[in-house]
């Protein structure tokens, strides 16, 4: 399909979402870099512990990480109409509405990083591969159907919600 079918919105919301894309950006940068420490307990306990004390130690992991990402994730979003506000110069629905998208499928995607690690530590990379592939189906599904029922939101939804999960 032509450009205009896929992408119909405004160059205006473009701007916003991509203001919005690279925000989110830095905040997921920040957010990985912070969780990060997580990596070698993964390739340490996977080497060292049975199977029952490397569950112990994954839920421990995705409570911390949990403990990180949803406090910092949901003041991201509570201060997104501020941040609007000082960007943009109003509170603009377009902008906070891809904020609040971009914010929650980060969130999600941060909060799977010690499975992902896990899985690579594990030498389980078909899983891996298979949800990088979901992802991709996904993203192009959703983006498709979601464009006809919420304009230019459902491309924001369809890939946001592809994202989320891996």
């Amino acid at each position: 399909p032509p450009r205009s079918t896929l992408f119909p919105y405004t160059t205006l919301f473009r701007s916003h979402y991509e203001m919005a894309t690279r925000l989110v950006s830095q905040f997921r940068s920040l957010m990985v870099n912070a969780n990060q420490v997580v990596v070698p307990v993964i390739a340490t306990n996977n080497k060292v512990f049975d199977q029952e004390k490397k569950n112990i130690s994954f839920a421990k992991m995705n409570r911390f990480v949990a403990t990180v990402t949803f406090p910092l994730s949901g003041l991201l979003i509570v201060i997104t109409p501020l941040i609007s506000l000082i960007w943009i110069g109003d509170v603009n629905k377009d902008f906070v509405f891809s904020m609040v998208a971009l914010t929650i499928a980060t969130a999600i995607n941060i909060i799977s990083g010690p499975t992902y690690f896990s899985c690579l530590a594990d030498g389980r990379l078909n899983i891996l591969v298979i949800v990088h592939v979901l992802m991709a189906i996904l993203n192009l599904l959703l983006g498709y159907l979601l464009i006809f029922l919420f304009h230019h939101y459902g491309t924001v939804l369809g890939w946001e919600i592809g994202r989320a999960h891996v």
